[in-house]
């Protein structure tokens, strides 16, 4: 890996930056780069440069006792929801989640966030949190497709009915890659976004319903999660392939759309950088490398391989896959952060499962 100091240098000079950038696609060597916020600011500018690059934050990171606050994640229940939970129980002082159809099962508050009496009794009762972190909504592009008013009402409508009863909050909004149509990447935060499904229109509605109702609002983008919270975990590209790895048949795959996968606690903990750092507007995080389904299927079946000792002797073959929304072909983003590799990231949830050798199930 090559580690390069003072990196926003080479967006101060044109020359340069193209000399760099021609030096980058080239090289087989990781390159982190280490710069300052504002210089990461300058270098987002060429997203073409900087979608290559990993990046370390130098500035020095506010005092810990910024983290005696209370902090509401609203859809704690959710895939992601549970992740930040986990991770910010442990780093917050106070720390209340909420879900809906689940909520009973970790001991989360019943909200329903599309209605107004509900949220404002909420707040009433539990007012003054410092942050609140909105992870609710319908995260399925197919199924925004289908139910198109329900999906309107969790990612856009119900940040706004919020706004009017959580006052003076920090607001966090999950967004995704899909406010890009995935035809020009990398993208940087403040490329033009041109969602094709109706699920990326709603991430991005939602975007601009926070940063124009709360003050000093952050919005991040993910790319494709995967991980592991447990076995109530919904269906994710990942665990489907996993599942797909254990059946005595050849593996059929998608050979055509690139993701950037992210591993749960890599994402909530650029959340909680970004926090420590009293970000506020756009900022972005996915995975380092943009695979399809296929290649990650491959990936995986190696890396279970080494873990388990399981060998899977079938062909896994790649095939053209669609569904009800349109899906942009690569979504790649620039990172704010630096998330670890596939590889690494399904070695470590093949850990927290328990799947390696002398305990497989």
């Amino acid at each position: 890996m090559l580690v390069i100091a003072s990196l926003e240098w080479f967006a101060k000079d044109e020359r340069l930056a193209k000399l760099f950038q021609s030096i980058v696609k080239k090289s087989s060597v990781p390159i982190l780069g280490m710069t300052s916020i504002s210089g990461f600011r300058q270098l987002e500018q060429k997203p073409d440069l900087a979608g290559c690059l990993q990046f370390i934050l130098t500035e020095k990171i506010p005092r810990m006792d910024k983290r005696n606050k209370s902090v509401l994640i609203i859809g704690a229940t959710s895939f992601f929801g549970n992740a930040v939970y986990d991770l910010f129980s442990r780093e917050y002082k106070s720390v209340r989640g909420t879900g809906f159809s689940k909520a009973g099962l970790r001991g989360f508050d019943k909200l329903d966030v599309t209605s107004e009496e509900e949220v404002k009794n909420y707040f009433s009762k539990c007012p003054g949190f410092d942050i609140v972190i909105y992870i609710a909504g319908e995260a399925d592009a197919d199924a925004a497709e289908k139910g198109r008013d329900r999906a309107r009402a969790l990612n856009v409508e119900a940040v706004s009915i919020i706004s009017r009863h959580a006052k003076d909050c920090k607001f966090v909004y999950i967004s995704s890659e899909y406010v890009f149509d995935g035809s020009s990447g990398p993208y940087g935060s403040h490329s033009p976004a041109r969602p094709i499904n109706y699920y990326g229109l709603t991430k991005l509605e939602g975007e601009k319903a926070a940063l124009k109702d709360f003050s000093g609002a952050l919005v991040v983008r993910l790319g494709a999660l995967y991980g592991y919270n447990g076995p109530s975990d919904k269906k994710t590209s990942v665990s489907k392939l996993i599942a797909g790895l254990e059946n005595p048949e050849p593996l059929e795959a998608d050979n055509v759309q690139v993701k950037h996968p992210i591993l749960l606690e890599d994402a909530a903990g650029t959340i909680l950088k970004l926090l420590d750092y009293e970000m506020s507007g756009i900022y972005q995080a996915n995975g380092p490398e943009g695979l399809n389904k296929q290649e990650m299927a491959e990936r995986i079946a190696a890396v279970r391989a080494e873990a388990t000792g399981r060998n899977f002797s079938y062909p896994i073959v790649g095939i053209a896959q669609t569904g009800t929304a349109g899906k942009p072909l690569n979504t790649h983003m620039v990172n704010v952060d630096t998330p670890r590799p596939f590889n690494e990231g399904i070695r470590f949830l093949f850990q927290k499962q328990g799947l390696t050798k002398g305990n497989t199930l």
